[in-house]
């Protein structure tokens, strides 16, 4: 409960208005007024917020800075209800996606999902991941995807992704590059391997450990 609550007035509310909802605030909880200990003793505590509020609000200057400083409050609040909210429509996602097979379904709750939650790499991997599936959309899963690793550098996976997009796109020499991107920083990232694999490239185990291709492209 914020002072504004506290003392029953708006946050618009003149000076007046504060003082006069202070004078009748402090008749009716007063601590003398009751005779029962614990009573009593709630009372002041309930007193003793009614004053501090009214010392607050009454002060001009220091009214501004607790107004700041609930503004920054209930920001805050709002920010962690739209991420929960994000990761609901995420979760929504992977329930269409992979226990009902629905890749259009899901995408509209991934992008619900990244909406909200711009900055989530996880997000827009997902997000990605069945637009790639589209030849109309690949181009923005790409996008997708190139953002993620900016929020997220290190992942082989989404390096990956794009390679299996350019890859189910005809792009081979683009697939190629992502996987091998994806293999140097994760050599065990099975999905680089096999899309390279697709291709008649084989990574070798002791170079593929350093991060470095054999490749040997089948022959029919």
């Amino acid at each position: 409960m914020n002072y504004y609550e506290l003392l029953q007035v708006n946050k618009n509310a003149s000076q007046d208005e504060i003082a006069s909802a202070f004078r009748k605030l402090i008749k009716q909880h007063h601590p003398d007024r009751y005779s029962d200990p614990e009573e009593k003793a709630e009372a002041e505590k309930l007193f003793q917020k009614i004053t501090a509020a009214f010392n607050v609000l009454k002060d001009p200057e220091k009214r501004t800075i607790y107004d700041r400083g609930l503004a920054s409050d209930n920001e805050n609040v709002k920010q962690t209800d739209t991420k929960e909210q994000a990761n609901q429509f995420f979760k929504n996602g992977l329930h269409q996606l992979n226990n009902l097979s629905n890749a259009k379904v899901a995408e509209e709750f991934f992008k619900k999902a990244v909406y909200l939650d711009k900055d989530n790499a996880k997000y827009l991997f997902y997000l990605a991941t069945v637009m790639g599936s589209d030849p109309r959309k690949r181009r923005k899963a790409v996008e997708h995807l190139e953002k993620a690793i900016t929020l997220d550098p290190f992942s082989a996976e989404y390096r990956a992704r794009i390679g299996t997009i350019y890859l189910n796109g005809g792009m081979k020499t683009r697939a190629v590059k992502y996987f091998q991107k994806a293999l140097k920083l994760d050599d065990t990232c099975q999905e680089a391997i096999d899309g390279l694999a697709s291709l008649g490239i084989v990574v070798s185990n002791d170079e593929g450990r350093k991060g470095f291709f054999s490749k040997l492209f089948s022959r029919k």
